[in-house]
């Protein structure tokens, strides 16, 4: 007689459960070792230790009783065959989920850089090692941007400006003056840079190089790039982001009083650089500075002291098909007197010892429009306020004889018809 498991080879020609439980009790009250296949069951479950827990998987089918018997058609005798060990499931290993690397960078050196990281540079090298850089300039006349030096970027598009609202080629003086340079980085497949989608959502990014306009030691007008580390604190830069105007045959980017316009350009693209006043070829062979100890790069020069430098990453609209790029752009410094929207001349004054003076006073001009419209709503009212009317004025000057300065415009002094005599108090 022989025990086997019921899905064993030859389970088929087992007893019926209940005569095989009759059987196998009185074999284990009897002659237990005529009972063949219960010490490889019983090495196998070792949870079934007495003769009731055999008789318990006999009745339940667990276990089966064949008998010995001779083969029929060959002669053969029937032998119990061993019984099959359990299958041994393996539990599934999971691979741990690779870390969300938090050192991302929109531009870093392809050259110094080790492969992976995003480490700033320790030492002077060629901005062609970061990407592609293109120098732009507008003038007074012009409304577009054209090339001074570098690469053309952006071939199939026009770039063109409108400050404060309007059209730069109908703005007078200095106003118009405007440079621009505009780098795409050179990008490895090393998982260090942003992708544009990380990008699209970011109100700041951090970058291995920023650029700055300046005067070399001779005064001539260069362009100089800095490494910025993650310890020097000048790593971050503001994500602008470039939207489709409202018929989307343009694409607009707002920066303060700027705004940057791309158009598709339907006609030849033009490679040849702009003339442009005091620049020489020179100026595409940028340099990138390292920073010192000290806070301020090694390079030779300074600042120019005719306009104000700004620089941030513009994002484009996902159907464009057009990547992120750096800009930095120099505005030039208001001048003494100078007559512009509020929010420009704010933007352009920084340090200069002028403040901006609203023509009329601010607050005449917030009355007289609360009076004709009592309705509008604060946003419309901060709004035409930042883009009314104002002078610069040199700031002892603008203490001493202003008679708006500090609150000096009383309710004794304003006139029983103040709407019709608002410039009065300016």
């Amino acid at each position: 007689m022989c025990l086997m498991k019921s899905t064993a080879r030859g389970a088929s020609d087992a007893e019926p459960s209940h005569s095989a439980e009759s059987t196998v009790r009185k074999m284990l009250e009897g002659n237990r070792s005529n009972l063949e296949g219960l010490d490889e069951l019983l090495r196998e479950h070792y949870t079934i230790n007495s003769n009731q827990d055999i008789l318990n998987a006999v009745r339940n089918g667990d276990w089966v009783l064949v008998r010995n018997s001779s083969n029929a058609a060959g002669g053969g005798v029937f032998f119990c065959p061993i019984p099959e060990p359990d299958p041994v499931y393996m539990l599934k290993e999971e691979w741990p989920a690779p870390k969300k690397r938090t050192d991302l960078t929109f531009a870093k050196s392809i050259s110094t850089a080790p492969w992976g990281t995003t480490h700033a540079g320790t030492g002077s090298e060629p901005a062609t090692n970061f990407g592609k850089t293109m120098i732009m300039a507008s003038s007074a006349t012009e409304v577009g941007l054209g090339r001074v030096a570098g690469e053309l970027i952006l071939r199939s598009f026009v770039w063109s400006l409108e400050m404060a609202g309007m059209a730069l080629k109908t703005a007078a003086g200095p106003v118009g003056r405007m440079l621009i340079m505009a780098m795409t980085p050179t990008m490895l497949g090393d998982d260090s840079f942003y992708t544009e989608e990380q990008l699209r959502d970011m109100r700041t990014a951090t970058t291995r190089v920023r650029f700055q306009f300046r005067n070399d030691t001779n005064g001539a007008l260069q362009v100089y790039g800095i490494h910025t580390s993650a310890q020097s604190g000048q790593d971050s830069v503001p994500v602008i982001k470039a939207k489709w105007n409202a018929d989307k045959s343009a694409m607009e980017a707002h920066l303060g009083s700027i705004t940057i316009i791309w158009t598709p350009n339907k006609g030849a693209v033009v490679t040849a650089p702009t003339s442009y006043p005091g620049v020489t070829d020179e100026l595409a062979n940028i340099l990138v500075h390292p920073i010192s100890e000290g806070g301020d790069s090694k390079i030779q020069g300074s600042p120019i002291d005719e306009f104000t430098v700004e620089d941030c990453i513009i994002t484009f609209p996902a159907d464009s098909g057009i990547k992120s790029l750096y800009l930095v752009f120099a505005k030039p410094m208001v001048n003494p007197l100078e007559v512009g929207p509020a929010n420009d001349l704010s933007s352009r004054s920084a340090k200069d010892g002028l403040d901006i003076d609203h023509m009329p006073s601010q607050r005449a001009l917030r009355e007289y429009v609360v009076a004709i419209d009592p309705r509008i709503l604060p946003d419309d009212l901060k709004k035409i306020l930042k883009n009314a009317p104002s002078i610069a004025i040199p700031r002892e000057a603008h203490q001493k004889y202003s008679e708006t300065y500090g609150g000096r415009n009383t309710k004794a002094k304003e006139s029983p018809n103040k709407f019709s005599n608002v410039l009065k108090y300016a």
